[in-house]
Formats: C-alpha cells, sequence, structure tokens
C-alpha cells in the first residue's frame, strides 16, 4: 500500500494541495476557488498554501478548504525583484516540501505556470504533481519555453486551459501528460434576464435608453481598451448616446489616456469606469450592457468572455489565444483581429443597429457556454487526473 493509499485509508479522501501565487480574487484565483467549491469533497480534502493573507482565504475556508501561508516570491522584472528570488527560492522549496510531508499530502496542484516551488517541492518530496497554465505570453519566448519544458518534466500531468496554449508550449501532436481541461465557470450566477438593468444603470449614471458598450477586465494596454475607444471614436458621431462601461482596475494614467482618446470627439463623459469590481457584481454590470466586446492582443483562455456569453450577451473578441475555442465566429460572437480599430468598429456598428441578430448571436452564447464550459464538467475531468495520478 502506498502513501496515498494509506492516507485515503484514514480518512476516505486524498489529500490535495493546491500551490497558489496570489490571494486576491482575479481570473487564476477565481479559477481556483470554484475548484474547490465543486471539489468532491468526500473523495479529495483541498488543501491551499498562499503567500499572504487576503480576500481569496475566507472564500476559500468557507468553501471547506484547509488554507495556509509561506511566503512565495515573484520574479519580476527589476533587479531587487530577481536578488529575493534567487535569494528565497531553495528555502521556500525546503518549507514547502515540509509542509507536504506534515500535512501528508497526497497530490500536488500548483496553479500559477510560472510558479516553480510546487513542482519542485513536490518531486523532492515523492508526490505526483499537477500544473495548471494558465498563459503562455512570458518573454523572452526562451524562458517561457524552457519553464514548459521544466514543469513538464516534474508534473504526472501538465493542464493548459486551452488549445492554444498547449499547442504554443507543446506542439499540436499528441502528448499523454499535456491534458486540456478548460476553465468553467457556474452559469446559474450568470443567467441573462437576472439582473436590474435599469437600476445598475441608474448607479452608474448611465441613462436608461443609452447603448452600452462593455469591456470586462484590467485596464492597460495589453488588453486592448485603447482599440475599443479608438473604434468608438468612429461610431459616436453616428451613434451618440453611445457609452462605454469599462470594469476594472485602472491606473490614473492609463483612464485619462483613454478620456483623451474619447475626447477627440467630445465623447470622454461616455466613459463610464467603475475601478476594481468584486466578482459578485460581475453579472450586475454585464447586465447594464447591450453588447460586449473583448478587445486583448493576449490571452490564454478568459473567464470573462465565458461569463458575457453566459449572460446571453453578444460579444465582439480578439481572434486571440484560446478565444475562438469558445466563440463560433458568426454563430455566437464576432471575432476580429487583435489590435484591428477597423475591424472593430464595424463589428460593433453591425451589433449595435441589427438588434435580431445581436440577440441571436447572444441566445446562442448561452447555450454553448451551458453545454461546453460549465464548472461541473471542468472540475470531473481535474478529478479524473487527481486519480490516474494515484492508481
Amino acid at each position: 500500500m502506498n502513501k496515498a493509499q494509506a492516507n485515503q485509508t484514514k480518512s476516505d479522501a486524498f489529500r490535495v494541495l493546491y500551490v497558489h501565487f496570489n490571494s486576491e480574487l482575479s481570473g487564476s484565483d477565481i479559477s481556483l476557488l470554484n475548484l474547490v467549491r465543486t471539489l468532491d469533497q468526500d473523495r479529495f480534502t483541498p488543501y491551499v498554501l498562499l503567500p499572504f493573507d487576503g480576500p481569496l482565504v475566507k472564500e476559500l475556508e468557507d468553501a471547506g478548504a484547509h488554507v495556509s501561508f509561506i511566503p512565495q516570491p515573484k520574479i519580476r522584472r527589476n533587479l531587487w525583484s530577481v536578488l529575493k528570488y534567487s535569494w528565497c527560492f531553495l528555502p521556500t522549496i525546503v518549507h514547502v516540501r515540509k509542509h507536504i510531508i506534515e500535512e501528508e499530502i497526497d497530490i500536488v496542484h500548483t496553479n500559477p505556470f510560472l510558479n516553480l516551488y510546487g513542482p519542485i517541492a513536490a518531486k523532492l518530496a515523492r508526490r505526483p504533481h499537477i500544473h495548471h497554465i494558465r498563459q503562455y505570453d512570458l518573454k523572452p519566448r526562451i524562458i517561457l519555453y524552457a519553464v514548459a519544458m521544466l514543469v513538464r518534466s516534474l508534473s504526472a500531468f501538465v493542464v493548459p486551459v486551452s488549445y492554444a496554449v498547449k499547442d504554443r508550449l507543446y506542439g499540436a501532436e499528441s502528448d499523454p501528460k499535456v491534458q486540456v481541461v478548460y476553465n468553467g465557470i457556474d452559469v446559474s450566477r450568470f443567467r441573462h434576464g437576472s439582473m436590474d438593468r435599469t437600476s445598475i444603470r441608474r448607479k452608474l449614471g448611465i441613462p436608461n435608453d443609452a447603448m452600452v458598450v462593455g469591456c470586462i477586465s484590467n485596464l492597460w494596454f495589453r488588453k486592448g481598451q485603447d482599440v475599443l475607444v479608438r473604434a468608438l471614436v468612429r461610431l459616436w458621431p453616428r451613434f451618440p448616446n453611445l457609452y462605454c462601461l469599462l470594469v476594472g482596475r485602472v491606473s490614473p494614467e492609463f483612464r485619462q489616456f483613454l478620456r483623451d482618446i474619447a475626447g477627440e470627439v467630445g465623447a470622454e463623459n461616455h466613459l463610464v469606469f467603475t475601478g476594481v469590481c468584486g466578482h459578485q457584481d460581475i453579472p450586475k454590470h454585464i447586465s447594464a450592457m447591450d453588447v460586449s466586446v473583448h478587445p486583448s492582443l493576449v490571452e490564454a483562455f478568459p473567464r470573462a468572455v465565458l461569463e458575457v456569453m453566459s449572460c446571453g450577451k453578444p460579444i465582439v473578441a480578439s481572434r486571440v489565444g484560446g478565444i475562438p475555442e469558445a466563440i463560433e465566429d458568426g454563430r455566437s460572437g464576432l471575432l476580429v483581429t487583435p489590435g484591428s480599430v477597423d475591424e472593430l468598429a464595424v463589428a460593433l456598428e453591425t451589433l449595435l443597429v441589427d438588434v435580431e441578430y445581436s440577440t441571436r448571436l447572444g441566445a446562442e452564447a448561452a447555450g454553448r457556454v451551458e453545454k461546453r464550459f460549465g464548472i461541473l464538467e471542468c472540475t470531473r475531468a481535474v478529478e479524473s487526473l487527481y486519480l490516474r495520478c494515484v492508481a
């Protein structure tokens, strides 16, 4: 009887340790939280290792997870972070390995791609390891591919969130160690028609009869909101009651940059910034929109796209990363070339003018998410990998 089987005999559940870099409630954090919430905890007991306290902690504990803390320095593009990372790297691995052994962990599951503490510590502790890959835009590319090969060699399975990520990092050929599992969402939270559109618009200062184009994402150049506003500059003369709802964290400098672009046609006051938005409030903001846009220049498989689709909203998104795996162009949304102001303006105009077509796209999008991207299906796929790890 191996260690994993012995633990299951004692507790009737395998112990899974999630090693995670962050304690906030953004994209990858929500993915981890949803996984823990829907995990079959009669078979798998979730333990989570975070670097510090934060809003994610209470949510995880409420979902039944055992949460612990070990600082996990990140490497950033400055000398101090490189020095700190280098100095702390080995001691952190030692601490994580000790935690794995003391908690009698059966499986280690590392959530962010660049977290190497989990796979190395799991290897040293002789535990099976799974590595989730939710990004593929690290530069220089030689480091991206080096990290990809390293985590594959240290893991029983690597789990890209889209075939675009898999193909970029590991090629299009079949690899039994590389198993794609899409991000899933709780579709019940995003049923269209469940939110009071009038009251949320009133709260945001948007007229009830306005046409609203919205974007859910932290605001910066990689996310393409400047491309969106430039496209709207072409539409505002024809649609003077058009508003743009921008949901997400934004710096004062980028906010002013976008306002300056809109100011070219005197529409700076038609940009509405919500700032940081709690995940529980996302469905309300989606309800205020007529059309959603996801104009990113780089993406793996964005949760926000699925959330908007689940609400039955028509969407225009960049043809980049895993987005075309979520959206069937012309059937459940419209895809445009990333960075193309012309294509985005044309697509938006089409949806704003042809309400019947927009409604049809939105309905098809909602059905597609419910059939293919529900959180339960995604969690069951991850659980099957856990069972293969301990077989």
